[in-house]
């Protein structure tokens, strides 16, 4: 996101370009430098699809723009996207406008059933694409990271309107605020923020040693024995990883996402939707 004075069309080098061009060649050079391939393979990976118009839209947008855009058209996977914006380098009073301008769009007055219906929505159609997840995607798999992370989203913006301080862009931490915030029963709270902390670890954990094609059997004997290391060190309790302990886990929590968001958004009148149809979700 850029900022430039209304009356400054061209730049100021040796080859003047419009403010637009000048700034999309030079993001554009900065992905290339993110994606640059070294001797150990691709430095990161930078999906471009999240943005309004995809991979065909413009790589860098106008304060103004992104104040417009999140104002007035945005759907609401880019807001539940929004919810884990942080800036990361730039000019400290663009950076305050630009935070300033998530911070309003995530807090304002929404309908709250229009919302529901999407999220719902979304979920089923992101399902669909992930229709067979094996046990150990504890990304997709039903129960896993992507509904926890959909039950905070939904709720923190169905209620930061009232409750501003709700939001965080750390999922665990809005997981607390929303408990002490009574938007979420603490048993719920406390099974999902376990269920969260032990998907991210036993990711991590199976990328590193196994990379990404693991079969259950080796997967859990690693599991097993990080989980021992872990419990000698700081003298704590609890269950080993088991198939069966990632399947009650999962259960539980696709209970409470079927209780907080689907049971709700399917008592809901039909086509009630707080963006356009047609439109496709997150990727």
């Amino acid at each position: 996101i850029y900022n430039s004075p209304p009356d400054i069309e061209m730049s100021d080098g040796e080859k003047p370009l419009p403010v637009t061009t000048y700034y999309a060649r030079l993001t554009q050079r900065l992905i290339n430098a993110l994606t640059a391939l070294t001797a150990e393979g691709s430095l990161y990976a930078v999906d471009l699809r999240l943005r309004p118009s995809g991979n065909a839209g413009p790589i860098a947008s106008s304060l103004d723009a992104f104040q417009r855009y999140h104002a007035e058209a945005a759907w609401t996977w880019e807001r539940m996207a929004l919810t884990r914006a942080r800036i990361v380098a730039g000019d400290p009073p663009l950076a305050k406008a630009v935070n300033a301008t998530i911070h309003a769009a995530l807090t304002a007055p929404r309908d709250k059933a229009a919302l529901l219906a999407d999220v719902a929505d979304m979920r089923r159609r992101l399902a669909a694409q992930h229709a067979k997840p094996g046990p150990l995607d504890f990304k997709h798999r039903r129960g896993g990271l992507v509904d926890i992370d959909f039950i905070a989203q939904y709720l923190m913006l169905a209620h930061a309107t009232e409750r501003p301080e709700i939001l965080s862009l750390d999922t665990a931490t809005a997981l607390d605020r929303l408990r002490h915030a009574g938007l979420l029963a603490a048993e719920d709270a406390r099974h999902l923020a376990e269920t969260l902390a032990f998907h991210q670890h036993a990711h991590a954990v199976l990328r590193v040693t196994h990379g990404t094609e693991v079969e259950l059997k080796p997967a859990l004997d690693t599991l097993r024995r990080v989980f021992r290391r872990h419990r000698e060190r700081t003298h704590t309790r609890g269950t080993p990883p088991s198939a069966r302990h990632l399947e009650k886990t999962a259960a539980t929590v696709l209970e409470i996402y079927t209780r907080l968001i689907d049971f709700t958004a399917a008592a809901l009148p039909p086509q009630r939707h707080a963006t356009p149809q047609g439109r496709p979700p997150a990727p």
